[in-house]
């Protein structure tokens, strides 16, 4: 279970100027200038049958999509978004397992804040 504390991600996000840094070995970073109205926040909750065969990062950005991507962005609705990933572990439980067993997949998406 992780638990995050939103104040301190959306702060963490908040404080940077949108300057750019080079480094003495000649790479370069740049933080994004972002404003609270940038930041959307959601909540997903799976079960391990999910997570077992779908990264977590895999499974935020699908979800992200599904929630807030823009109309003619290629319009990936949260169904859609949620189908694909349950079909992906169900997959991943098929070639390891041989279609013996699967675990329970399910999962549930919220919008916090847009």
């Amino acid at each position: 279970v992780d638990v995050v504390k939103i104040s301190d991600i959306i702060a963490s996000h908040m404080n940077a100027d949108g300057s750019c840094t080079v480094e003495e070995d000649g790479s370069s970073s740049c933080a994004a200038k972002i404003s609270e109205a940038d930041v959307k926040v959601f909540a997903v909750s799976a079960t391990d049958g999910l997570i077992d065969y779908v990264s977590l990062e895999a499974i935020a950005n699908h979800v992200a999509m599904g929630l807030f991507e823009e109309e003619g962005e290629g319009e990936l609705h949260l169904l859609n978004a949620c189908e694909d990933l349950i079909m992906a572990a169900a997959k991943g439980w098929h070639d390891h397992r041989g279609g013996r067993y699967r675990d329970d997949i399910a999962i549930a998406a919220s919008v916090i804040s847009s």
